[in-house]
């Protein structure tokens, strides 16, 4: 469960497991570069193509969820992963 405040009061979003663990690997590396594929490993189990795009989209929800917290942010790291960066 994620809960934040937003303008209207707060605001609780119930994340789906992809969501929670890829969550949970950003947290694990935060202020750090997370390969992609550690990412892939340990949430799919291989780095497959479609794996892959399934990880965009996962990332793209969860920037989308943080976004009313200029602090936090998920850098992409062209051609290397992701870098959670926290306050």
């Amino acid at each position: 469960m994620y809960t934040h405040a937003s303008l209207a009061g707060e605001e609780e979003r119930k994340l789906s497991y992809r969501e929670s663990e890829l969550l949970k690997q950003l947290w694990i590396g935060r202020n750090h570069i997370i390969p992609r594929e550690d990412i892939l490993q340990a949430i799919w189990g291989n780095d497959s193509f479609l794996n892959s795009r399934n990880l965009d989209v996962y990332i793209t929800k969860l920037r989308n969820y943080l976004k009313h917290d200029p602090r936090i942010e998920i850098l992409t790291i062209k051609g290397v992963g992701y870098r959670f960066v926290l306050p």
